[in-house]
């Protein structure tokens, strides 16, 4: 979103809680997240889910790293590499494809450039 001075603000509200007090527990941030958070449960905007976010699993700093590469690509050529007409072939397209390199639709990245995202976009955690 871009605020009234031209200042760009990366939002996205899909997963936010609002945190009460609750006299004599702390917070009801532990009761509102155990109902959120389970083994197996997947939440998130499926366009920008990470493939262990996909398919169950943990999920940690690397996970966050794929979403910001898939957000950095659909920034700079205008596409989302994974998004498909059907959900469940943007799941199969984030689990099993490579995105086209930057190169199909933007002139003069440079290589570096186009590793990174490459990388950040990397199937399996550990390569990220």
């Amino acid at each position: 979103m871009l605020t009234p001075e031209g200042h760009v603000k990366v939002m996205d509200f899909g997963l936010a809680k609002r945190v009460v007090p609750v006299e004599g527990i702390g917070s009801q941030e532990q009761t509102i997240t155990a109902s959120l958070t389970k083994t197996g449960a997947t939440l998130g905007t499926l366009p920008y889910m990470s493939p262990e976010q996909l398919r169950g699993e943990e999920v940690d700093t690397r996970s966050d790293i794929f979403s910001f590469g898939i957000v950095l690509y659909e920034m700079l050529t205008g596409v989302d590499p994974f998004k498909k007409p059907q959900p469940l072939d943007t799941t199969s397209s984030i689990l099993k494809e490579d995105p086209p390199p930057l190169s199909r639709y933007m002139d003069g990245v440079p290589p570096v450039f186009q590793h990174m995202v490459r990388k950040m976009l990397a199937k399996e955690p550990d390569r990220r």
